[in-house]
């Protein structure tokens, strides 16, 4: 597999399949916005995530929400969502929730697939490495999936740990 060029927001791949050369797109790259806003700080933080992809099953539509991780499960934590038992803290009042996930331990389409039960509007996957990965997650549906880089997932983590809200914008769109 070579990538093979590349067109606004689609990485081209090609495949050679029995001397035959498929090449077909890939993936667009997400635009990924955030909003932080910690506990007692009077203004927001700003972030944009630079890297990341889109799942190649993922519809690529625009979506805005908070950003939650799974809750600890038995006690431990719980960030892959692999477990049956996965299960969110969504508040009551809550219309529109993103699913932060970290790589490992089970499918992309069973954590997507968690995460949409749950009614999440889109699974975030960090990697559990600095490199990314392109996602196949077949039958998932219309939940939006991105893939961002480990530091990424971490950077939103540490957040989310110290209680701050949370909210990202994934796009297809290169600005608004």
């Amino acid at each position: 597999m070579t990538c093979s060029g590349h067109i606004p927001n689609v990485v081209l791949m090609t495949f050679l399949y029995w001397g035959v050369r498929l090449t077909w797109a890939a993936s667009s790259l997400p635009f990924i916005t955030l909003t932080v806003q910690e506990p007692g700080q009077d203004h927001p933080h700003y972030f944009l995530i630079r890297q990341g992809v889109y799942g190649l099953n993922s519809p690529l539509l625009e979506v805005r929400g908070q950003v939650l991780a799974p809750q600890p499960l038995r006690g431990t934590l719980n960030l892959q969502g692999c477990d049956p038992e996965t299960h969110f803290q969504v508040p009551p009042d809550l219309k529109q929730w993103i699913a932060l996930l970290q790589r490992g331990n089970c499918t992309f389409k069973e954590k997507i697939s968690r995460a949409a039960f749950h009614h999440a509007i889109a699974a975030v996957i960090y990697n559990s490495k600095p490199e990314m990965i392109n996602m196949v997650h077949e039958g998932t549906g219309k939940i939006v999936a991105v893939m961002i880089p480990e530091s990424e997932g971490n950077h939103i983590l540490s957040y989310l740990e110290k209680n701050a809200s949370v909210q990202m914008t994934i796009s297809n769109k290169t600005s608004y």
